[in-house]
């Protein structure tokens, strides 16, 4: 699920290179749209449950506190992406740093998500 995790992270903030409309779209949108908030916040959370309930994730947070973290690095790093602050070497260290978020310890994370974005 770590894996999956980070390829998912980085899949997203390439998606913002390929397709800025899309991603200016998510950015302005995701806060304001309720439906579509509430939407990614209840995967979000769900998925953080299951890794926790796998053992993939070790956080002690609740899910949903969880899932603001993300969500909102994610956007930030989206909008970041857009104005031209980083580039693709920013996602693994996104990813890295919700990994460990999620419970994974600093060696952990940096395994996974070098394994998974190579």
């Amino acid at each position: 699920m770590p894996e999956r995790f980070a390829r998912g992270v980085d899949a997203l903030l390439r998606q913002a290179e390929a397709d800025p409309v899309w991603a200016w779209c998510m950015v302005r949108f995701e806060a304001t749209v309720a439906k579509m908030r509430d939407a990614l916040y209840d995967r979000v959370a769900a998925n953080i449950r299951a890794g926790i309930r796998s053992g993939d994730y070790a956080t002690r947070v609740d899910s949903h506190v969880v899932a603001d973290l993300l969500v909102g690095t994610l956007a930030m790093s989206t909008l970041s992406r857009l104005e031209g602050r980083t580039d693709a070497s920013h996602n693994a260290a996104v990813a890295e740093l919700l990994l460990r978020a999620l419970g994974l310890t600093p060696k952990r994370a940096e395994r996974v998500v070098a394994q998974a974005l190579s």
